[in-house]
């Protein structure tokens, strides 16, 4: 019973894990549109 719940926490944490990496990757791949965007406010601000 002990070995099964230990598997499962590890699932738990497996999960995160890839769940963490998937966002990390959005986050990059979305900053040079979030800079564009914020330079472009900053040149119509002016």
């Amino acid at each position: 019973q002990k070995e099964k719940s230990r598997e499962i926490q590890e699932v738990k944490l497996l999960k995160l894990f890839v769940f963490d990496m998937i966002f990390m990757w959005y986050f990059i791949s979305f900053l040079p549109v979030l800079f564009s965007i914020f330079c472009i406010m900053i040149f119509f601000s002016f």
